[in-house]
């Protein structure tokens, strides 16, 4: 009866870390982790990210939770300097930047 307890809770746990690396993984793809985006030793990939929770999920989870702020507040950044781009461009820059689909006014080339 012990051994099948032990069993369960080994399966448990492997199901955790299972579930913990593939969510790591998926959601710092999702959120563009990339090398050169912020500073520190935060600047991975994601399947660095994905590696450090299987070796050290206690430690590398939490480290990925604050750096994932940082991802999303700089990737929040460049949508905003983006816009603020694209509100001061002249009219027809979209064309010459080759913009595509073309806006409604203007002929598909």
């Amino acid at each position: 009866m012990e051994s099948v307890a032990v069993f369960a809770v080994n399966i448990l746990s492997f199901m955790l870390l299972a579930g913990a690396i593939v969510w790591v993984y998926l959601d710092a793809k999702s959120i563009g982790s990339d090398r050169g985006q912020i500073p520190g030793l935060v600047n991975t990939k994601p399947a660095a990210w994905a590696t450090g929770t299987f070796l050290m999920l206690i430690v590398v989870v939490p480290v990925y939770l604050f750096a994932r702020m940082r991802y999303k507040r700089q990737a929040a950044e460049r949508r905003g300097q983006m816009a603020r781009l694209a509100q001061e461009a002249p009219a027809g820059a979209a064309d010459a930047a080759g913009v595509w689909p073309p806006p409604p006014n203007k002929p598909a080339i």
